[in-house]
């Protein structure tokens, strides 16, 4: 590769082999698992521990987007979808490593960068269409035995929109509730929400994240949410 003298990945078990015939593929797979690698140690250096919060998962998600950025000079527009699954695979056993699910550090990374489009800016607020924001969360069902479904959520004034982030091939996955069905919200602006939603949605609750810190409870339930 030429990136790493020594391969920090072997370190820790990882694999850095992606089953691909496209060479390009395999290089951005191997250059992302090494990144993901040396920010682990790097990490551990310093003295870091999970704590399973929605802050360490933030802060997990963003090791992953340093080293998607630092992996994205091997990008090739011809394998554009081969390359986005390989990224999702290298997701999960990142995650496995932190015990957390890759779906959700994915969700994280989608839509903090979902945010950052639109205004171009690290602190992830839009200007151009003030009501459409989108969250890392996890939605569960009202049903009882159901997985729950790591994804996005988008919210616009009065629908949220719940996109699932798929970590492996599948149909497209898409939920939409009113702010009306939002029951009740709970938790802290630091650290994530729980909506409690309406059961007759076919859904109980649905926690949410985003940057920490830059929403309030009221944004998911009342017209002009005032963001931080």
């Amino acid at each position: 590769m030429g990136f790493f003298t020594r391969s920090q990945a072997k370190k820790f078990g990882m694999q850095t082999d992606w089953p691909s015939t496209n060479p390009d593929v395999r290089r951005y797979y191997k250059a992302l698992v090494e990144a993901h690698a040396q920010r682990i140690a790097q990490m551990q250096s310093q003295g870091a521990d999970g704590d399973q919060s929605w802050y360490w998962i933030e802060g997990i998600a963003a090791l992953h987007k340093n080293a998607a950025d630092y992996a994205a000079d091997f990008w090739r527009e011809r394998s554009k979808a081969e390359m986005a699954t390989a990224r999702r695979a290298a997701v999960k056993q990142l995650g496995s490593m932190f015990r957390i699910r890759g779906a959700l550090i994915e969700s994280w990374w989608v839509a903090d960068r979902m945010n950052m489009m639109r205004i171009g800016s690290s602190v992830g607020l839009p200007i151009g269409d003030k009501w459409m924001y989108a969250f890392a969360c996890t939605l569960h069902s009202a049903a009882p035995g159901v997985p729950s479904l790591d994804g996005v959520l988008q919210s616009k004034w009065p629908e949220h929109i719940f996109q699932r982030v798929q970590l492996e091939d599948g149909e497209a996955f898409e939920v939409t509730w009113k702010a009306e069905d939002v029951i009740s919200v709970e938790g802290d602006r630091y650290e994530g929400f729980v909506l409690k939603l309406d059961p007759a949605t076919g859904w109980s609750k649905v926690e949410v994240c985003g940057r920490a810190g830059n929403f309030t409870p009221g944004f998911f339930t009342e017209p002009s949410p005032r963001v931080e």
